[in-house]
């Protein structure tokens, strides 16, 4: 009991040691165990020896006798413990293989014998007793001078089992297991055995190299004829069914991997960073970034011809379109070769199913000062806007799910470049398309933007 409540409250320590149980690596243990339970015929056998040595008789005498014995007339329980030595071998991350030795000490208890003294009065005054009362003079000489109960190591037997095992969990201090052994042995009478095992049980690493193991095993073991006798009769033959409970320790021999302990602020770290890479891993699950490296690829693929160009801004996928060649100046109409590359565009972003983005209309720091676009747009805002607007437009009727674009009015607010130049300013006046995820967080993705295709 005291085993079993260290092996449950035994503090987790703060290390990065991997302990648990992995593949190709060999365990060791050794451990006791104490049956709780045994029957099947072998022990229904050695209750028809006792009765053939020592026969009951109801006589008030014996009766009394008997009544003041712990075991009931001629009913000797059978208790086994032993010891067990196992070695396996990690062939993968949940399964074992290996072998077992296990030494069986098979101890007989309330066994009825006679008394050394009662023998000898039955022996000395058998002629004198009457003929077909034999029985009553047995039964008075032993209300008299003792019937013993004895306890005694009728053999043991030292038992070899293959198994096979599978292990729950990974990644953990505790490791359940299930196990199978099946295997042969032998007595220090001579007799043959075979047996069967079912063993459900856990490990407990609490050190990289050490582990405590506590078992329940059901063991059928088949006992065969031998000729060695005890107390006049011979060793019965059946099958035992034994259940036992098994409490021990284990090793990893020669295990060569180093294992360095965290400080403790770097380990709350680690586990902070932990978290949080959980924490993105839903939040930006590996079909979606799949879909931005394959986006990035077809991008890469089409931009020269598209007249496009690709590129990050704040962590953001962006896509830029220079107005000079998709609109007309001071207009909001594209140019058939704008329309013919919007919708083409369009075809790739389609293909993306979780990705949302924003177009945002960009303009120069210019003032609209011709009449004509001036009735139309009062401002930049309004120019950037509807341009933003018709491309959104020609997206939809596309196909492209309206639900999944916006459209955002920037003017002269987000300049690219400086607008003291003709250049700078032909480069402010543009249309851009942004991904939502920031991913500047992840250079396998980012890292594709300069590749060219």
């Amino acid at each position: 009991m005291l085993f079993l409540l260290l092996l449950f409250f035994l503090p987790l320590q703060a290390q990065e040691e991997k302990n648990f149980f992995q593949q190709e690596k060999l365990y060791f243990e050794i451990s006791k165990g104490y049956s709780v339970f045994n029957s099947g015929s072998f022990v229904k056998n050695l209750e028809n020896n006792n009765k053939k040595l020592f026969p009951v008789f109801f006589t008030p005498e014996s009766f009394f006798i008997y009544s003041t014995r712990e075991q009931p007339f001629n009913r000797p329980s059978l208790y086994t413990h032993k010891e067990k030595f196992l070695f396996e071998y990690g062939l993968t991350a949940k399964l074992g293989f290996g072998f077992t030795i296990q030494s069986y000490n098979f101890e007989v208890r309330g066994y009825n014998t006679t008394s050394l003294l009662s023998s000898l009065l039955y022996s000395q005054y058998s002629g004198l007793i009457e003929v077909g009362k034999e029985e009553q003079a047995l039964s008075a000489i032993n209300a008299y001078y003792l019937i013993l109960k004895t306890n005694f190591t009728m053999f043991k037997s030292i038992q070899q089992h293959l198994h096979l095992s599978y292990h729950f969990l990974t990644q953990s201090r505790w490791d359940p297991y299930l196990r199978l052994e099946a295997g042969l042995g032998k007595t220090t009478t001579g007799t043959n055995t075979d047996s069967f095992a079912l063993t459900m049980g856990t490990r407990y690493f609490f050190h990289p190299n050490f582990f405590f193991v506590a078992d329940l095993q059901a063991t059928k073991i088949s006992v065969y004829k031998s000729k060695f006798e005890y107390f006049g009769t011979q060793i019965p033959r059946g099958d035992a069914k034994i259940i036992d409970i098994n409490l021990g320790i284990g090793v990893i021999p020669w295990d060569k991997t180093e294992h360095i302990p965290y400080p403790k602020k770097q380990l709350k770290t680690q586990q902070t960073n932990d978290l949080k890479e959980i924490i993105e891993l839903v939040n930006f699950p590996p079909e979606e970034r799949k879909e931005y490296k394959n986006l990035i690829q077809k991008i890469n693929q089409v931009k020269q011809k598209l007249n496009i160009e690709i590129t990050l801004k704040r962590g953001k996928l962006t896509l830029i379109l220079l107005q000079d060649a998709f609109f007309p100046s001071g207009e909001d109409e594209p140019y058939l070769s704008g329309i013919r590359a919007i919708k083409e565009l369009t075809k790739i972003l389609k293909s993306t199913q979780y990705i949302q983005f924003q177009i945002e209309g960009h303009t120069d720091n210019v003032q609209i000062k011709r009449p004509r676009t001036i009735e139309k747009f009062q401002d930049n805002q309004s120019l950037s806007f509807s341009r933003a607007y018709q491309v959104w437009e020609i997206m939809r009727q596309e196909g492209f799910p309206k639900e999944r674009i916006s459209i955002q009015a920037m003017a002269d607010t987000d300049p690219r470049a400086s607008n003291e130049t003709e250049r700078g300013r032909a480069l402010n006046r543009r249309i851009e398309i942004l991904a939502d995820r920031d991913l500047s967080k992840y250079p396998e993705i980012t890292e594709l933007l300069n590749k060219n295709y």
